[in-house]
């Protein structure tokens, strides 16, 4: 029983670890993004990748442990926030969140709505959710985007 227990306290944190692997694998593999393994770089125990995506979003994506931070700069005001590399990477980030049609989930529809346009109607805005055990802190100004997604601490 102790040994059942123990695996489930684990489980957690190994999603956790590979919190890196997911990110990277998502980007790699992304026709938005397409970023090579040797883009990105450490700095200390940070990961980072800089780029610039087909819609002229400027983005600085930086991994440290279990916490991803998304930095996108634009140059014009932001006219589809679903389309973001904030929204992009928390739907791969939160489980079972990128699903779409009929196989939407509740963390789908919750990070949906998160990002939907009709809930930053202001310039200056900043929104806190928490999702299945995710926090997404998420800044929006006129041309920039920012949002830390990383587990609730317990």
């Amino acid at each position: 029983m102790k040994n059942i227990l123990f695996i489930f306290l684990l489980l957690p944190l190994s999603a956790i670890a590979n919190m890196k692997d997911t990110v990277m694998e998502y980007m790699r593999n992304s026709a938005e993004y397409q970023v090579k393994v040797t883009d990105w770089y450490k700095k200390n125990d940070t990961w980072i990748t800089e780029l610039t995506t087909r819609r002229n979003e400027k983005m600085k994506v930086t991994i440290s442990g279990d916490r991803v931070a998304v930095h996108s700069y634009f140059s014009k005001p932001i006219s589809d926030m679903s389309l973001s590399g904030c929204a992009s990477v928390s739907k791969e980030v939160i489980p079972e969140a990128s699903y779409w049609d009929e196989n939407a989930t509740a963390n789908t529809k919750a990070v949906n709505q998160l990002w939907s346009d009709k809930g930053w109607q202001e310039k200056f805005q900043t929104k806190t959710v928490i999702i299945d055990g995710w926090k997404i802190i998420a800044i929006k100004k006129s041309l920039e985007l920012s949002c830390v997604i990383e587990p609730v601490s317990v």
